[in-house]
This record gives structure tokens, sequence and C-alpha cells, in this order.
């Protein structure tokens, strides 16, 4: 009667192992840990099998005699306490893990299910409007707490957000990066993450100071982040544009360059403008969207307007370029 009992009782726990599997969240293209949990006796002697799903083949293994094995096209690895680390998180992944362990004559087997933690797109926005974000969270027999943690951007102050879903209004530079979905459940965490792009220019001096001995002067305009053209034009960017109006003439703007968005993005000089003030066209390898080396004159004191278009909202920035008459040396200022 004894030994049918030894006989069963493996059996039996292996069961109950299977009803009710350690619950786990994680997010396709992430990292996650099945932690392996320890058993008695000598850890050195234990045998660790990893099992994915039904398989009857480990994962990965490791053998006290000949060490970690695991096959060929395996994404998951042992940690020195050789619990599973799979990464990146793949769809196939999201079934249930076995953990067999074997030291002497004891076996013990520990089950765990893979949840989807999933953040659908989240398309760039402009500064001032809507950013609305979900975390969307795989039924299971836990209900997990969310928490929005926002980008930690230096000189923001900025609060977490509660719930699967939220808004933040009035964005901002500082809701720009990466948003984390913290899960909490059954005393452990998972944490999903989604990168934010906010459109916006970035901020620079009103005025520009110049001088006769300086060759070239640049006027400056760009994109806040370094958001790809393929995401801003996602958005409707569809071009922009450079104006000056002169200080000697406030009534009278003109037509300096023009922004192409395909093939290429590109300043263009405006034709058939009669300007006096002489720029280059160039292909754009960044984000920077500013005039170049600008010959310093008389002629270029003024205000410079960089105009971007979006289908909705037109982003502008103005600068103004004032140029200082160079002294000679006080010493020769005497004679």
């Amino acid at each position: 009667m004894m030994l049918c009992w030894v006989l069963i009782l493996p059996f039996v726990g292996f069961l109950k192992a299977q009803e009710n599997p350690v619950v786990i969240y994680a997010q396709v293209g992430g990292t996650v840990t099945l932690q392996r949990y320890r058993v008695e006796g000598n850890a050195d002697n234990v045998y660790v099998n990893w099992y994915r799903g039904s398989d009857t083949i480990p994962t990965i293994m490791k053998n006290p005699q000949s060490g970690i094995q695991k096959e060929m096209k395996t994404h998951a690895d042992l940690l020195s306490d050789f619990s599973l680390q799979i990464s990146p998180v793949q769809h196939s992944d999201f079934e249930i893990w076995r953990c067999v362990q074997h030291v002497l004559l004891a076996t013990t087997v520990n089950t765990y299910k893979l949840y989807h933690v999933t953040i659908p797109k989240v398309p760039a926005v402009m500064a001032g409007d809507i950013l609305s974000l979900e975390c969307k969270v795989d039924s299971s027999p836990f209900k997990p707490k969310v928490t929005w943690i926002p980008p930690q951007n230096s000189d923001c102050n900025q609060i977490n957000h509660y719930g699967e879903k939220t808004e933040v209004r009035g964005v901002s530079r500082c809701n720009s990066g990466v948003w984390t979905c913290k899960l909490e459940y059954d005393g452990r965490k998972t944490e999903a993450t989604t990168t934010v792009f906010i459109i916006d220019l970035s901020p620079f001096p009103d005025t520009i100071y110049t001088s006769y001995s300086s060759s070239t002067v640049d006027i400056p305009c760009s994109f806040f982040s370094n958001i790809p053209w393929s995401v801003l034009k996602e958005s409707g960017f569809r071009g922009g544009s450079w104006s000056f109006t002169p200080l000697s003439d406030p009534k009278s703007t003109q037509s300096l360059l023009s922004l192409s968005v395909d093939p290429v993005v590109r300043w263009n000089i405006t034709q058939g403008a009669n300007n006096t003030i002489k720029v280059k066209g160039r292909e754009l390898k960044d984000h920077d969207l500013s005039i170049r080396n600008l010959p310093v004159s008389e002629n270029i004191r003024g205000v410079y307007t960089c105009d971007l278009k979006f289908n909705t909202k037109t982003l502008s920035s103005e600068v103004t370029v004032e140029v200082l008459k160079d002294h000679p040396p006080s010493s020769l200022a005497l004679l």
C-alpha cells in the first residue's frame, strides 16, 4: 500500500499544478521571467527542465553533469538561479510552461501561464491636443491594478494615471517619451511600454544678434524630438515654408523657401520670388529645418517665420535677426 502512494503522489502534484498555473502577464517584444521555485536538496544536484505547452522535449534544461542544454532556435535562457527568461516574447509563447525539477527521488512540477498585456499603437499627438492611452489585459484569475507612469523628463512635474484607459489633455513636450503601463496582480508586477511622440517645435531665442564680422548666420527651426519622417507623414504633415519680413518694411513679406516631403524632404527656393535674401535649398537628412549659412548683410535684418503645415494645424516659430555694427577696439577709438 505504501508503494502505491509513492507512485501516485507525484502524479497528483502534477495535476494540481496544471489546474492552478502561476499567472504571468507579458508584452510581445518585451522580456518576461518565470521564477523557478527552490526545492529541498543541494542546488548543484537539481535537474531543471523547462517545457513549453505539451512538448515532451525540454525547451531548455540544466543537468548537473552536462550543464545547460537548449533547443537551437529558442529565444529562452536560464538565469543564474535557473529561472526561465524569454526575450523577446513572441505570440507563440502565450501558453502554459512547465518547470520540472528532479533531485534524488523527488520530483517537483510548477506550471505558469502567460497572458497578453497589449498597448495599441499610439499615433503622434500635436502639442495642446489630447493623448489617449489604453492598456489591454487578457482575462485571468486575477484582475490587475493598472498604473500609467509618464516619461521621466527633466524640468517636468508629472503625475501617474490609473486605469486601463486614460487621457492627458493639453499635452506638451513633457508628455513625449516612453510611457509605462504597470500591472500589479497576485503579488507580482509586469511593465509594458510604448513610445509617445508629441509634435512641437523646439524653443529658440526670440532674437538672434549677428555682426558684419560673421560671414554667415543660421536661422533656427526644428522639431522638438527626433520623430521619424514616416510618423510625421502619418500625422498629416504636408510641408512647410520660410518667409521674411524686413524690419525696414514691416508690410512687405517675402516667401523664401517651400518644403516638399515626397519623395525626399527638401527645402526648395520659392520660384518667381524677387527676394533680397539669398537662401539656398537643401535636402534634409535630419529634423533640423534651419536656414543654413545665410550671408550677413544689412538686408537680412528682419523677422523670419518657419511654418510647418499639418492637416489640422500649422506650427510656427518666429526669429528676429539683428545685425550689429562692428566697433574698433577702444584703444584705437581714442586715437
